[in-house]
């Protein structure tokens, strides 16, 4: 008889939800890594737009000021915008891994209570088998026991009885 539990269903999918969150948890933390190396590297342009307004060189047309000027300005633009992303996929990540964190709590405390019902299982099984290996010693034992009355011979029990009473 082979081992079926009502909590094979609910592991399995506490398994799959929690493999769902962990992919979740995964694709947030990816998210989090591009927006801070997009921050970064806006940054380092940032820097480079600087190097190029402190090199100018006298006289510059003023269409080149103002290219720098407006690049600048849309940099600093840029930044910020990254770095709100930046803290929303931190945050993301964050409620993400809390997430992924219950759902394994969940899987465990679900498994825990698998692995307690199969135990409960093998000792019932074990007391079974036991019974019938008791219950076959008795069998064997009444049989040798009327073969050996039935052959005239006492047994180790009658003659003991015997003697007690001489």
């Amino acid at each position: 008889m082979a081992f079926r539990s009502t909590l094979q269903p609910i592991l399995r999918l506490r398994k799959l939800i929690e493999e769902n969150k962990e992919l979740a948890l995964r694709l947030a933390q990816l998210r989090f890594s591009s927006c801070t190396r997009d921050c970064t590297a806006a940054e380092d342009a940032r820097t480079q737009v600087h190097a190029a307004i402190s090199n100018i060189q006298h006289p510059t047309p003023a269409i080149e000021l103002h290219f720098l000027a407006s690049r600048q300005v849309a940099i600093a633009e840029k930044i910020r915008r990254l770095r709100r992303q930046v803290e929303d996929a931190r945050v993301h990540a964050a409620a993400e891994r809390n997430e992924y964190n219950l759902a394994r709590r969940q899987r465990k405390q679900v498994e825990i209570l698998y692995e307690i019902q199969q135990a409960r299982w093998r000792e019932k099984l074990a007391r079974a088998e036991q019974r019938a290996v008791d219950e076959m010693f008795l069998m064997n034992w009444q049989r040798t026991r009327q073969d050996l009355q039935g052959a005239g011979t006492e047994t180790p029990s009658s003659e003991s009885h015997a003697s007690d009473g001489s």
